[in-house]
């Protein structure tokens, strides 16, 4: 395949993404309720002239646009797992490396985790 052409499908599937997407997010019924966050999801605010001037429009929309947007709960899912997976693998590291005498890892990591605590 041709680099031109490939560089044109690669810009052709990006836009369809990201049109689609917007389009997803702006024909979307705004959701009240978050079961897994147990609170209520901001609505669209109410366009006012004085709102859209003092700038207060645009943070309650920013608000809004967070809450609303699609696969929302799939990608808190998402995230909520990546933490878990790298805490955990977090404690295996330090747990294997307390095990290590001090003399192969070259200082006494013992003592640096007491003072640390």
């Amino acid at each position: 395949m041709n680099k031109r052409i490939k560089n044109i499908v690669t810009v052709v599937l990006l836009a369809v993404f990201l049109f689609g997407f917007g389009a997803w997010a702006a024909l979307k019924p705004a959701d009240s309720l978050s079961l897994s966050e147990r609170r209520r999801l901001k609505q669209l605010p109410a366009v006012r002239m004085d709102a859209v001037l003092s700038g207060k429009f645009m943070s309650d929309f920013e608000g809004y646009a967070l809450d609303q947007f699609p696969l929302r709960g799939f990608s808190l899912g998402w995230y909520a797992f990546l933490i878990r997976l790298w805490k955990h693998r977090s404690r295996q590291k330090m747990h294997h490396r307390m095990q290590l005498p001090s003399r192969v890892r070259g200082c006494n990591l013992s003592h640096q985790l007491l003072q640390l605590q």
